[in-house]
């Protein structure tokens, strides 16, 4: 059994130091993250092997025989209960000795906290059991990014879902998501791991990275918020170390000596942090108001830093950023205790990337570290795997075509915290057929994650629900939201309406993907009636010589398409003789297209998919068959939506720019010829 868990960093938005004196502070979760794999020991008892900790990006390995963990630490000779989350002073000394035991690194030696956190956590809610441990990350260690808070979320999640401590909603298949009070253990075991590490932590970190988004603290209370405006920053790490303890004394030092004058600077501070997170909640559905807001911003993080400059925390480092930024007329502060550190940039939604990479190049050009990332809306989240027995997902059936995703378990990954947008697609209309579920879902995420405006069709009455869902999943870096039409694409004068109504809404269409599909399972050719060979054909390859015929009016030279074929269509398949026929026809379409339109400037290529966790899965096959899905090809598993969605993007984006008449293969490693 394997299991992975992550759990992202944060950064502290505005209210630093002012929120020891009773102001506000808020503080987000981002798009970095630290990584835990759990591997069970092939050892045969609990008392056998190791239990071994690999700190992947320090190049470190600790192992313990289990004997010698229970010898030492007998008082924890049974796994606690899962709403147990204290532990027992003098067994601190016992794990100190284990520690020492491994003898760290002298230039490594801050890594002892962590290393006896894990020790507790693991012992505490595992109990004595071999196992091998693997830690990454993709936070700066020591950086104000909340590193240990990330690593004691995502081991404490790990640590609970591998032992059954949590109940899972997905039955541990697939990506695991956990309900409200499980989400408050992992916090309470996380926030004990802090306490060996930091001994006596705010608990604002741990609590950021198990709920994701934003939260708002003051004189010790918390609450949690939701932003509503997509944010992007550049975090530069000065790469300067700082005392936190004595910048917060010099700062409480200069309050005794100044009373009145510190007091009206934590006001400010208060009243700046109150106005960010009334911002950063408020909607702003179109690009003018999204400006306004990234405007108002701009000006807070620049009064928050002549604030925190006033408290006495900046540091030249910091500074040399600033100055660097503002020549490019980007707003920067210190984020986390200040004295080195990070600073934060805002990257406004319409900023150029050339304007992006000059900045960057100039401030790694003094030594600094440059990370860009997303703001908010982030938690931890864990990942099973159980196939010893070629089984890849629980038995599961619907009964009618073509399937939804709502219904699914677990449900297919049309996101990835990984997926990293660079505004490929900024400016661009895309128009995606079928794009309620599965692959489709996954690429109107994507486009919209890369700055397109997105519309896509469903079938009314039967995917409201899954429309619904794909409408709420992109958090898009575009003004423009998402537009989802209910049309049967199997018709003419239904993909004319659709293509009329994206035009009216965004002026043109820059991309189209042909993606809507059903398939029928049939033993026999003689199996497959008139009614069902025409429904397949009129959704799998007229539509798409429909929505080409009438997009093109309104595509201009450089404009895509995309046409979604199949593996099947290269190796054929028995049971899905009419849906292989047309993934077949499309192949030859595409590349009879790509020739007709390549003197217009028009690129047209195609995807071809192996097997995917999508709707049609469940709605095609038997359970038996949905169990062992995926897991005859050479990868032996089935891929997940966002892992073919990438292939969309780069045949969208200009990275493609060569390319026409191709068709990709995201299929798991099957070797296909043509």
């Amino acid at each position: 059994m394997e299991i992975r868990a992550r759990a992202p960093g944060k950064i502290i938005l505005s209210g630093e130091h002012a929120v020891v004196h009773g102001a506000t502070a808020v503080a987000a979760s981002i798009d970095l993250y630290t990584h835990v794999l759990i591997r069970s020991s092939t050892s045969s008892g609990t008392d056998d092997g190791l239990l071994e900790l690999q700190l992947k990006d320090l190049g470190l390995v600790f192992s313990w025989p289990v004997q010698r963990i229970k010898e030492t630490l007998p008082e924890l000779g049974t796994a606690l209960s899962p709403s147990s989350t204290s532990f027992l002073p003098e067994s601190m000394k016992s794990i100190a000795t284990l520690v020492e035991e491994q003898n760290i690194p002298e230039a490594k030696i801050g890594l002892f906290g962590g290393v006896s956190a894990f020790l507790l956590l693991y012992t505490s809610i595992q109990g004595f059991k071999p196992a091998t441990v693997v830690i990454s990350s993709d936070l700066p260690m020591g950086s104000g990014l909340g590193s240990s808070a990330a690593f004691c979320v995502a081991l404490s999640a790990a640590l609970l879902a591998y032992s059954g401590a949590v109940r899972l909603d997905v039955n541990n298949y697939g990506w695991l998501t956990l309900a409200e009070l499980e989400l408050e253990l992992v916090n309470k075991w996380a926030f004990v791991g802090e306490k060996i590490i930091h001994g006596k932590p705010s608990g604002i970190d741990n609590t950021v990275s198990t709920f994701g988004n934003m939260i708002m603290f003051r004189l010790g209370e918390l609450t949690r918020i939701k932003s509503n405006m997509p944010l992007r920053m550049l975090i530069t790490n000065t790469k300067v170390g700082r005392n936190t303890k004595a910048l917060v004394a010099g700062v409480s030092e200069r309050a005794s000596r100044h009373p009145d004058a510190m007091a009206a600077v934590f006001s400010a501070v208060d009243s700046i942090s109150k106005e960010l997170s009334t911002i950063i909640q408020s909607p702003a559905s179109d690009e003018l108001s999204i400006t306004e807001n990234e405007d108002k911003l701009e000006e807070l993080l620049e009064m928050n830093q002549g604030l925190l400059q006033s408290m006495g925390v900046s540091h030249s480092s910091i500074e040399a950023v600033i100055r660097t930024t503002l020549k490019y007329k980007l707003a920067s502060k210190l984020t986390g205790a200040g004295g080195g550190g990070c600073v934060l940039t805002l990257l406004p939604a319409l900023l150029a990337d050339a304007v992006v990479d000059k900045v960057i190049a100039e401030l790694e050009s003094c030594g600094f570290q440059c990370l860009i990332t997303a703001i908010g809306a982030l938690q931890f989240s864990v990942l099973s795997r159980m196939a010893s027995d070629g089984k890849q997902f629980p038995p599961l059936r619907q009964e009618k075509q073509p399937g939804l995703e709502h219904l699914m378990d677990p449900t297919p990954q049309a996101t990835s915290h990984e997926y990293r947008p660079s505004n490929k697609l900024k400016g661009k209309v895309a128009l995606v057929t079928g794009g309620d579920s599965g692959i489709g879902r996954a690429v109107c995420h994507c486009f919209a994650m890369e700055g397109a405006s997105v519309a896509f069709t469903y079938v009314k009455s039967q995917e409201d629900k899954d429309a619904e869902d794909t409408m709420q999943s992109p958090k898009p870096m575009t003004p423009k939201s998402p537009l989802c039409i209910a049309a049967d694409v199997g018709y003419d004068e239904n993909c004319k309406r659709v293509v009329d109504e994206v035009v009216k809404a965004y002026g043109c269409i820059d991309i189209l993907v042909n993606n809507a599909a059903v398939q029928y399972k049939s033993d026999s050719v003689e199996d497959i009636s008139p009614q069902q060979l025409e429904n397949v054909f009129r959704t799998n390859i007229f539509s798409y010589f429909y929505f080409v015929r009438h997009a093109l009016k309104h595509m201009k030279e450089g404009s895509i398409i995309i046409n979604t074929t199949s593996v099947n269509a290269y190796k054929g398949h028995p049971t899905l003789l009419d849906y292989t026929a047309t993934k077949g026809a499309i192949v030859a379409f595409t590349r009879g297209l790509a020739l007709q339109l390549v003197k217009r400037g028009i690129r047209v290529n195609g995807v071809a998919p192996g097997p995917v966790w999508t709707p049609l899965i469940p709605a095609s096959f038997s359970e038996e068959d949905v169990a062992r899905f995926g897991s005859s090809v050479p990868m032996g598993r089935a891929g997940q939506p966002i892992e073919i969605a990438p292939c969309y993007v780069f045949l969208a984006s200009s990275d493609s720019s060569y390319i026409t008449g191709q068709v990709l293969h995201p299929n798991g490693g099957v070797i296909v010829n043509g």
